[in-house]
């Protein structure tokens, strides 16, 4: 049978794609206008005050959303994800030129390495308030609350961050489409490995979870508009993943390690990923050899990475104070809320300081709660993998996390475009929940989204043997 040419004969499902498309573009031009026109920064912190521009943001979201969970049935269709991601790259050009959504987090990636470049200084010794006179602090484009902290992402983040704010040193403006440029170029290569994993794990998924992750209107605010560093986290390890697919056993370990190092949050990952890879490479000696080897250059990797910051134990400060930093509890995790009453209602704890309180009963239920998780479920399948640390996440969600934020859902959606039996609707409530989340109208239900995710785990680990609750 002749393939038919995307461009010779554009068939139904491509026009329909074309419109929508048209509309998402109609629809990101008018946020990068009301972007500029209403909204604004408040003087000490985020988000603004509600008022006018708030609702009309609001209303913005829910059309977005609805026209993302229409086309969610057009993907099911796709034949080529030509037309998804020439459509991805508009929608992409548009935001890049948008200012940041209700975070500060990308003048702070600026910042960071700009204190190597133009002041000489290590990061991870020298908090931002040395540098009180750059026009990133006098200016207010970073939080004043940060300022005191060193740096707290890894130094594989750092390394990567320094050519492009040289790039943008000239000016605020430049650094920032250059960090904006930077993390859509991320996403797109995080698109291609998801690309690749499910054409390798799951086939019938690629096309649509794909476009489900490039059209994601969560996703594109985020990491496009916002810039945060989450997808270059992804990015290696959907690598680390992608090897592991392949079994390429040699390139797991040290691509984790980056991602790693980019943020610290999927260390949460690794005893997961070690029990697969060790129960995987038991099947032939040299994939054994392979896997120690990996170890080996990647505790040598650590070391180069840190190299040239190391400062002993004081270069995990700024680590240290973001996790033991106030914040406002309006968004709190589940553990937080519950920690939070338990505080108010025993006096024999109120000699101690509440926030003190709250993070060590976070802490203590996330290790008893993580041990078990542990003793349950420990990998022996791809798939398996990919819904322990689904169920990593669920933890960090409901349990260690302070204070939501709507990019922490950016790695649950990738990870459950990768989950074989999970429904790839989930994704959809999850992009809604993250999108409701700026106006913190949707913390409680994420935690009962991902309480959901667990305890559906657990049924038809232990209990059920059929997949009735499952669909596509």
């Amino acid at each position: 049978m002749k393939r038919r040419s995307l461009w010779g004969a554009l068939l139904p499902e491509h026009w329909q794609i074309l419109l929508a498309g048209a509309v998402f573009i109609g629809l990101y031009g008018l946020y990068a206008l009301l972007r500029f026109v209403f909204l604004s920064w408040g003087d000490d912190s985020l988000p603004p005050d509600f008022g006018l521009s708030n609702r009309v943001l609001l209303a913005w979201m829910v059309v977005v959303f609805i026209l993302y969970s229409a086309a969610y049935g057009l993907f099911k269709q796709l034949r080529t994800l030509r037309l998804i991601v020439i459509l991805a790259g508009i929608f992409t050009v548009i935001l890049l030129a948008a200012w940041p959504l209700l975070s500060a987090d990308l003048f702070l990636y600026i910042f960071y390495p700009k204190a190597v470049l133009v002041y000489g200084d290590n990061p991870y010794l020298a908090p931002l308030v040395t540098y009180s006179h750059d026009i990133l602090a006098s200016s207010g484009y970073v939080i004043r609350s940060w300022l005191p902290n060193p740096l707290a992402y890894g130094p594989a983040w750092l390394l990567l961050t320094l050519p492009f704010t040289g790039w943008g040193l000239s000016g605020v403006l430049p650094a920032m489409i250059s960090f904006k440029l930077m993390a859509a170029v991320f996403l797109g290569a995080s698109a291609w490995l998801l690309y690749k994993i499910l054409c390798l794990t799951n086939p019938s998924r690629a096309n649509i979870g794909t476009a489900l992750l490039l059209w994601s209107p969560l996703v594109l605010l985020e990491i496009v508009n916002n810039g945060h560093n989450d997808i270059v986290m992804i990015f290696f390890l959907l690598a680390a993943l992608y090897a592991a697919a392949r079994k390429k056993y040699f390139w797991v370990l040290p691509l984790f390690t980056l991602s790693v190092f980019v943020k610290y949050i999927t260390l949460l990952f690794l005893p997961f990923l070690l029990y697969y890879l060790w129960q995987q490479s038991a099947k032939s000696a040299p994939a054994r050899r392979s896997l120690l080897w990996s170890v080996a250059v990647s505790v040598a990797l650590t070391a180069l990475l840190f190299a040239p910051f190391w400062g002993g134990l004081g270069t995990f400060k700024g680590l240290w104070l973001f996790n033991t930093s106030v914040y406002n509890y309006k968004g709190m995790s589940l553990m937080g809320i519950l920690a939070k009453g338990v505080y108010r209602l025993w006096p024999a704890v109120q000699d101690l300081p509440e926030l003190y309180f709250m993070q060590l009963v976070n802490r203590a239920m996330f290790i008893g709660l993580y041990g078990a998780l542990w003793l349950m479920f420990r990998p022996r399948s791809f798939d398996d993998l990919i819904k322990a640390w689904c169920l990593v996440m669920t933890l960090f969600i409901t349990v260690l996390t302070v204070y939501l934020q709507s990019w922490y859902l950016v790695l649950p959606i990738v990870l459950l475009l990768l989950a074989r039996d999970w429904p790839l609707r989930w994704t959809l409530v999850l992009t809604l929940l993250g999108l409701l989340n700026y106006f913190y109208i949707s913390a409680d239900l994420t935690i009962v989204f991902f309480l959901f995710l667990a305890l559906d785990w657990y049924w038809h680990k232990f209990f059920a043997n059929s997949n009735y609750f499952y669909g596509k």
